[in-house]
């Protein structure tokens, strides 16, 4: 599909990934951030849907096989995963049980979804399966960050607040020490 083709306009994973780690260098509330924010996640799933990796030698994205399933698609379970996987989620206090209950909720939708558009999404039937899989992975995997408030308690233990007075004795909020080891 993306033979001599112009490949979509995508965000580049690794230049978010290098900007990511310049985060941990420069600020830690831009670290956080990038920690709660599922951009990269829903990035690296589009691509791996179009068939496309970056390819830091040419600098450009390159075709490695078909598409899972048209735009379209893509852009039915992109809209589909933003929200279920928004740092909202992620931050919740869920049990076990309850992840469990939703992931098996958010399976049936996606399956019907999924059976009842593939023709209109350009999904191969035999590819339903995985492309199903795929997605309910990407899902589990952020419910089980919020697996009884695990990312919160994480953040919060991670992060130590500090009262720093400045010299004319104003009150400032700080935040240091990132990582105790």
């Amino acid at each position: 599909m993306y033979g001599n083709e112009q490949l979509p306009q995508i965000r580049n994973i690794n230049q978010t990934t290098s900007q990511s780690t310049a985060y941990i260098e420069s600020a830690t509330p831009d670290l956080i951030k990038w920690q709660l924010s599922n951009e990269d996640t829903i990035d690296q799933l589009e691509n791996d849907i179009r068939g496309i990796i970056w390819d830091p030698m040419l600098k450009k994205y390159i075709c490695v096989r078909d598409p899972l399933m048209n735009d379209r698609g893509i852009s039915a379970v992109i809209s589909l995963l933003k929200p279920i996987t928004s740092k909202t989620v992620i931050l919740s206090n869920l049990p076990e049980q309850q992840i469990f209950t939703m992931s098996k909720h958010f399976s049936f939708r996606l399956t019907k979804l999924l059976a009842k558009r593939h023709c209109e999404f350009g999904i191969d039937k035999h590819m339903l399966t995985p492309i199903a899989d795929m997605l309910e992975d990407v899902y589990f995997a952020t419910l089980m960050r919020a697996k009884d408030g695990g990312e919160r308690e994480f953040l919060s233990k991670a992060v130590e607040r500090k009262e720093i007075i400045s010299n004319d004795g104003e009150r400032k909020r700080g935040i240091g020490n990132l990582f105790k080891f």
